[in-house]
C-alpha cells in the first residue's frame, strides 16, 4: 500500500494507537498497580475469597501461624472491603483444617492489634471510618460507635 507522500498508512497507525495504549497500561500499571486497571472488570466473582481460603489451607497445612492468624488480608465481601484471616467464619467453614493460632492470643485481640494499626497507619478519612464502624475486620466494625451487624471491635483511639 503506497500512501501519499506524508501520509502514514492505515496498518501503522493501528500499530501505532497499539502500543501507545499498551504502554499506558504499563506506566498506570506500574506507578498505581495493576488492580487500578484490572478491578474495573468483574470477570471471576468471589474470586478474593477464594484466593484466601486457598491461601490459607496452604497456611494451614505448612503450619505457618503467623499467615494463618495473625496476617490480615483485603477482600470484597457482600459489596464491601474488609479485612480477613483464617478465623472469619466464611472462611473457616471452607478450610480443610482449623488453624491452629497462639493460645497466648485471642482472636478479638488480632481483630483489635489490626483495627488499631489501620487507624495508626491511615489518613484522617481512614480514622473516621474506623471510628464509625465502617472498616470490617472479620465482619465486625471497627471503632467505638455503632453498631454493625456483627459486632463492634473496641478501638481506643476513637
Amino acid at each position: 500500500m503506497e500512501g501519499k507522500r506524508g501520509q502514514m498508512p492505515f496498518e501503522y497507525m493501528v500499530g501505532l494507537v497499539i502500543i501507545v495504549i499498551v504502554g499506558a497500561i504499563i506506566i498506570i500499571g506500574s506507578t498505581q498497580g495493576f488492580g487500578f486497571i484490572f478491578d474495573k472488570f468483574k470477570v471471576l466473582p468471589g474470586q478474593n475469597l477464594e484466593a484466601v481460603v486457598q491461601s490459607c489451607n496452604l497456611a494451614i497445612k505448612n503450619g505457618l501461624v503467623a499467615s494463618a492468624c495473625v496476617e490480615f488480608k483485603e477482600v470484597k465481601l457482600d459489596g464491601s472491603k474488609q479485612y480477613v484471616n483464617c478465623e472469619f467464619g466464611k472462611i473457616a467453614g471452607l478450610l480443610d483444617k482449623a488453624p491452629t493460632c497462639p493460645s497466648g492470643t485471642t482472636t478479638d485481640a488480632r481483630e483489635t492489634d489490626k483495627c488499631n494499626g489501620l487507624y495508626a497507619s491511615g489518613g484522617k478519612s481512614i480514622q473516621s471510618k474506623i471510628c464509625d464502624g465502617s472498616i470490617l475486620v472479620n465482619g465486625k466494625g471497627c471503632g467505638a460507635k455503632g453498631p454493625t451487624p456483627f459486632g463492634i471491635i473496641f478501638t481506643p483511639a476513637c
